[in-house]
């Protein structure tokens, strides 16, 4: 009788059961002359009723009976696992299995016909699952089936998010233990995509995170150097996990989706999700560390809310300790996160515990995200790789923690930053706002403004294993992992600036930001957007069409743009699409409309065009260094000047070595040359061949005219240099601070801006004066040192010229100032 009721109630509620379209078409795809057979975890009347009513609806091979009750030709159902009644000791555990491997022995030998086993799962509701259904409903019995009541409970509440997902299906097996095990994983790995990994107590895992050989050796120093107790050293300990560890709770998950959901559909027009099955896959088959770029504080909201929202278990989430304040703090723990502090040089305790609180989340198989560039980007262009938390992770690795871990980038675009004011402050020099709850309060302003679209982007995935056989030139003993972990920061960090789209946002204000004047005409703009993004969708390997027609979905897939500009370009001909973007740029308020087709650009929104402009100004880098090097057409060396430029980009653009990045220059060169815009002879592949001698290097009328306003995106980054080298001159066997020499280039840039037209593309910004500094530190021009006295981390450092560069750095300023002029020249 019950179980009778139980098949009624699945009928009833199979029409709110979704089936996914790839599911449909794998079931699809199952031949009429094969024997559909359909596994489920355990016995389930009320799933399989839902099974069969959902076959039954789709047209689908309907199971009727059980495997062990062969019917003749029929589709069949079979559970991998009895009732857990039924496995209640180890003994009968052993005995039911060899059992289930009798049966279907004697199954696969006595059928004739091609077999196909489809694993199912049912589930209702999104989010984690902190506990395990099959240890809690342990006295599961036929005759009082508590695990399908309990269901019946779990899916009348989450009926809308009730969803039958198919796994791996297996063919023609030969073998029953084999295909027990194939089933088993296939089933784990939906169940892993659907729940999560169980969670331990919090208690379970500061014992575990506290303790091993390494926490014990260094517990063991701390009490050598210090006058400290083992007892004080372990409460010690327990506080600084207490102040890391997150909390994940099941209902803080849900009532924060719930609160987080209409916020996020306020602020955004829409949130774009590309490449999530692929994620998908990473996350079911690996232990999985997902890298977003970082923007903005929505981060941390979109990235739990995808997740949550594509039903992919939630990660544990780095964030850091200064948005450990109340209430987000205790919201953030609740909800995955986990804090980790600015500066750790000096607590071994407190790296300890950090290393081993990563080490535990990765071997028991938990999504973790973090952030690679450490705080957000100010200037728009992605930061370099902070190494830190990469360090614990690839040493847990080397250490066999697990076989391999897979690191997946993600960009996060968005058409508008909700920050953008802070940020552009901040840039300008001001000083960066503490968060707090006060702060919080006033996000009441941003929730009454609309930012536009969001776009996820999900990146190639890197394999730790494979990564490591790649690199060649690196030796495989414990002593290169520094070299090797460095390598894989760079790595990630420039898979994250791929998955960058190019919006709306950032075209036009790239466009903007082309031209020297303040006022344009519309017809212009338009133009140059149309040639921007000519080029950008040729070095993609993407033809524009002519003005009036529309791009294929084919080439907008390829194009990689978002947003206002994709939806434009999907809906109109490419003429029509540019002008409705440039329509939705102006009615942002970066520029004032002073008729029907002429807009004035406002010097004091000059740093907010910046800013968007950067997002996607890697994309260009590479025609415009072989066009600053054409320029510079005095040198007889322009091959030389090609490497120099890589050399002084290489840490601010993220670029790879000279070798890997020439091959992309040379792809570069063949789609200006078919062009007819730029002729160059690159005929290097390593550093140490770069001729003294030949190379040659012509740019057509039609490539100044396209290539010059493209280049002239990089005015900051030459000017910067420039300036800054002047400064290193200067110098000469003088020794200062890094504030007083920064101080020093900032008065000789406002000396220059009173004598010299810097046109509007450089305003002295600190991300700017940064990226200069630091290029001629790792060109060899500059001597810095950093001094550390303080456990806080407090630092001196001190700056100065390195003599034997003199001669190098002065034809350098030389080829930076042709490169300039030549870029202000009038249009």
């Amino acid at each position: 009788m019950i179980s009778g009721l139980l098949s009624w109630f699945g009928r009833a509620l199979a029409p709110k059961l979704r089936l996914e379209s790839e599911d449909r078409r794998r079931l699809g795809e199952i031949e009429p002359s094969e024997r559909v057979v359909y596994v489920l975890r355990r016995p389930s009347m009320l799933q399989l009723g839902m099974l069969r009513e959902v076959c039954r609806a789709s047209s689908l091979p309907i199971p009727l009976k059980h495997l062990a009750d062969d019917s003749e030709g029929e589709p069949l159902y079979f559970s991998l696992r009895p009732r857990a009644s039924a496995e209640f000791t180890v003994q009968k555990a052993i005995r039911t299995r060899k059992q289930r491997d009798q049966i279907l022995t004697r199954f696969l030998d006595g059928e004739q016909r091609p077999l196909v086993f489809v694993p199912i799962s049912i589930f209702a509701g999104l989010g984690p699952r902190p506990f395990s259904f099959e240890r809690l409903l342990s006295f599961d019995v036929s005759f009082l089936p508590f695990r399908d009541l309990f269901f019946c409970g779990s899916y009348l509440l989450n009926r809308k998010q009730l969803r039958l997902e198919v796994g791996a299906v297996v063919k023609n097996p030969t073998h029953a233990k084999d295909l027990t095990k194939q089933l088993s994983q296939s089933l784990y790995r939906s169940e892993k995509l659907a729940r999560g990994i169980p969670t331990a107590s919090a208690k379970s895992v500061e014992q575990t995170v506290l303790s091993g050989e390494r926490f014990e050796n260094a517990v063991t120093d701390i009490v050598e150097e210090s006058e400290l107790s083992r007892e004080q050293v372990y409460e010690e300990a327990s506080k600084k996990f207490n102040e890391i560890a997150a909390s994940m709770k099941w209902g803080a998950v849900k009532a924060l989706y719930y609160f987080l959901r209409p916020v996020v559909t306020t602020v955004f027009q829409s949130v774009e999700v590309r490449g999530i099955d692929s994620l998908r896959k990473t996350v079911s088959e690996n232990p999985t560390i997902v890298l977003p770029s970082h923007k903005s504080h929505f981060d941390y909201i979109l990235v739990g809310w995808v997740f949550y929202h594509y039903k992919l278990p939630l990660p544990y989430v780095a964030a850091g300790a200064n948005m450990n304040f109340f209430p987000v703090g205790s919201l953030l723990k609740a909800a995955g996160g986990f804090f980790i502090r600015r500066r750790i040089e000096g607590d071994t305790l407190y790296r300890t515990v950090l290393d081993n609180y990563l080490g535990y989340l990765v071997k028991k198989g938990h999504v973790v995200a973090f952030y690679i560039e450490g705080g957000r980007s100010r200037s728009g262009i992605a930061r370099s790789p902070k190494l830190g938390l990469l360090k614990y992770l690839v040493q847990n690795w080397s250490d066999g923690e697990r076989e391999d871990v897979a690191l997946v980038p993600l960009g996060i675009t968005y058409e508008r930053i909700a920050e953008e004011n802070a940020l552009v402050e901040e840039e300008g020099g001001g000083k960066k706002k503490r968060e707090s709850f006060f702060e919080l309060l006033k996000l009441s302003n941003i929730l009454r403004k609309r930012f536009g679209s969001v776009i996820f982007h999900v990146g190639e995935t890197i394999s730790l294993k494979e990564f490591r056989l790649q690199q060649k030139d690196v030796r495989t003993d414990e002593g290169d992992l520094p070299r090797f972990t460095e390598d894989l920061g760079f790595a990630l960090s420039r898979g994250i600036m791929e998955c960058t789209s190019v919006t709306g946002t950032s075209l036009c204000a790239s466009a903007l930001d082309s031209f020297p004047e303040q006022r344009l005409t519309t017809e212009n703009l338009v133009k140059r957007m149309r040639e921007l993004l000519g080029l950008y969708g040729e070095l993609q390997g993407v033809r524009l069409p002519l003005k009036g027609e529309r791009l294929s979905e084919e080439s907008l897939e390829k194009l990689r743009v978002g947003g206002v500009l994709l939806e434009a370009l999907g809906r109109a001909p490419l003429q029509e699409a540019l002008y409705e973007v440039l329509g939705a740029f102006v009615r942002l308020g970066y520029v004032e409309k002073l008729g029907e087709d002429e807009i004035l650009v406002p010097r004091s929104h000059r740093l907010k065009i910046s800013y968007y402009k950067n997002t996607t100004l890697h994309y260009f880098l590479s025609p415009a260094v072989l066009t600053l090097s054409a320029l510079a057409s005095d040198c007889p060396y322009p091959t030389q000047v090609v490497h120099q430029f890589h050399q002084l980009f290489k840490h601010g653009f993220l670029l790879p070595f000279w070798r890997v990045w020439s091959n992309e220059l040379r792809e570069t060169l063949d789609v200006l040359s078919s062009r007819e815009l730029l002729q160059f002879d690159l005929s290097s592949t390593e550093p140490s061949e770069v001729p003294n001698t030949g190379g040659s290097a012509l740019l057509s009328e039609e490539g100044r005219r396209i290539l010059l306003p493209l280049t002239r995106m990089f005015l900051p980054q030459i000017h910067a240099l420039r300036i800054t080298a002047e400064v290193v001159v200067s110098l000469e066997n003088e020794v200062v601070g890094q504030k007083h020499f920064l101080a020093e280039v900032r008065t000789r840039v406002e000396e220059r801006r009173e004598t010299e037209d810097f046109l509007h593309a450089f305003d002295g910004t600190t991300s700017t004066l940064q990226f200069a500094m630091r290029a001629l530190i790792e060109n060899g021009f500059l001597l810095y040192s950093v001094d550390r006295f303080t456990e806080g981390g407090a630092s001196s450092s001190a700056i100065a010229a390195n003599g034997q560069e003199t001669a190098r750095l002065t034809q350098l300023i030389d080829i930076l100032s042709h490169c300039a002029a030549e870029l202000r020249g009038e249009e």
